[in-house]
């Protein structure tokens, strides 16, 4: 299989990057006329990744509306480049849940707060290295720590808040006619609660992969919530189709359309229309290996990363996926300041600062699969994974996965790790992380129509004549 490296290369016709202000006004009224109009709805930091292939694909067809509405207050849209670029290209919406439609004055009092703790939340700002603070600045995070924390403890209240009968006002105010997220358990109050509404106002609701599975759930102990709430739930590969049947999800309601994500079609037409190059402005010129340490794990230990950085032997690019999705901040000052080869950077897409680098540092994190594709060397940190309380998954990786990078159990080994790849390069590992790709990709449609059937089947949802993309 030729690298996709090669083909993750920018085009030359440069990035069409401009910045997407959203002056959405909470009451407007929306007028589509006959279009469809499809909420995809965002709850992680990592459901961009994999909705915006679909966003764009059903966009580039022409025939029907999308609007992306984000559940989690403290995740900010607008901070994301994929999203803005979407949303100059096919001027859709792209807001917060609770900026999309306020209803009573209580509610809109609640959003107004809601809004603020997340403009407020300072794990969005874009700093590529960390400075020491100003005295200004921590006494501005004092002040803020108690707001962030309050607007974390309304976002849990929100199923009550924001409840079927407010979703239902929302769908039919919009005219929407289907709803489509990546993979929730309904058990989660908004979205039981948006689910129900779907049900009882007769729109179709959908469930999209994530991600190709990395993990034989069927070694582990636990049992994955069934998706039957939905009407439609659509998986990556015929692996998780079997998967999603043994948890009890019904046959009828269960699709396998592949992963486009990580499609040769999505590739092209993310190097074409949204490769940003922002790292080349942002970082200096390259002069000591790079690692991109993706923190993907619950844990606030940065023991890890700063030890790499401490070597003094390697660029070190750290993005955390968690504090991106708003569950944590660094209020009262920055552990990562003062390192000058340590880059914070959390407003790149992850798969550009994967192309960057030379090693990826990952857990239980799809970013290992786009660190495959580019042919990167990746270290697994099951010390990390284990801290975490998810050490039932490290047993439950695929075999010829394990094969395929090298695993960690402490610091010392990660740095040794990262000294050994780099004085030579590692043939075996390499050589079984292509034939895991060989084996799986495949399986999950990439190479195939993959964006052309998940617009097929959002057509089918909403009765639109199929356009070629």
């Amino acid at each position: 299989m030729k690298p996709y490296s090669e083909r993750l290369q920018a085009l030359d016709e440069g990035c069409c990057f401009v910045k997407y202000t959203n002056d959405l006004q909470s009451d407007r009224p929306d007028c589509f006329g006959s279009q469809t109009l499809i909420l995809f709805v965002i709850r992680r930091w990592v459901d961009i990744d994999h909705l915006v292939p679909i966003v764009d694909a059903y966009c580039r067809a022409g025939t029907g509306k999308a609007c992306v509405v984000s559940v989690a207050p403290l995740l900010d849209l607008t901070k994301d480049r994929r999203l803005i670029t979407l949303g100059n290209r096919f001027d859709i919406e792209i807001v917060a849940f609770h900026e999309f439609y306020s209803g009573s004055p209580l509610k809109k009092l609640f959003s107004w707060i809601l809004a603020k703790g997340a403009f407020s939340h300072p794990a969005q700002d874009s700093n590529v290295n960390f400075q020491p603070d100003t005295l200004r600045q921590k006494l501005s995070r004092i002040i803020e720590r108690p707001w962030v924390s309050m607007c974390a403890r309304l976002d849990k209240s929100s199923g009550r808040i924001y409840n079927c009968q407010w979703w239902e006002a929302l769908l039919k105010r919009k005219g929407i006619s289907c709803v489509a997220m990546t993979w929730q358990r309904t058990d989660v109050p908004i979205f039981g609660e948006l689910v129900k509404a779907c049900t009882r106002s007769g729109i179709k609701s959908v469930v999209l992969p994530r991600s190709i599975d990395l993990i034989d759930f069927n070694r582990l102990p636990l049992r994955m919530a069934a998706m039957n709430d939905f009407d439609h739930v659509v998986v990556a590969d015929q692996t998780a189709f079997n998967r999603a049947l043994h948890f009890g999800n019904q046959r009828e309601k269960l699709k396998n359309l592949g992963c486009p994500r990580f499609s040769d079609a999505w590739h092209k037409i993310y190097s074409k229309d949204y490769q940003t190059r922002t790292l080349e402005k942002l970082l200096p010129k390259k002069k000591k290996p790079r690692i991109g340490f993706f923190h993907s794990v619950i844990t606030r230990d940065f023991s890890p990363v700063k030890a790499l950085a401490a070597t003094g032997e390697f660029e070190v690019i750290y993005q955390d996926k968690l504090v991106a999705q708003g569950r944590k901040n660094y209020a009262g000052g920055n552990p990562l300041c003062d390192m000058p080869n340590l880059h914070y950077i959390n407003d790149v897409p992850a798969n550009e600062i994967v192309a960057a680098c030379d090693i990826i540092i990952c857990g239980n994190s799809s970013i290992m699969l786009d660190a495959f594709l580019m042919d990167k060397p990746v270290i697994y940190t099951a010390f990390q994974v284990r801290e975490s309380g998810d050490k039932d998954t490290i047993d439950a990786l695929f075999d010829d996965l394990k094969n395929a990078f090298w695993m960690v159990d402490d610091i010392d080994q990660l740095v040794d790790a990262a000294r050994s790849i780099v004085r030579q390069p590692p043939e075996e590992q390499m050589n079984a992380s292509r034939a895991f790709l060989q084996k799986k990709l495949p399986a999950s449609g990439v190479n195939g129509t993959v964006l052309e059937d998940y617009v097929s089947f959002l057509h089918s949802l909403t009765g639109e004549a199929g356009v070629s993309i």
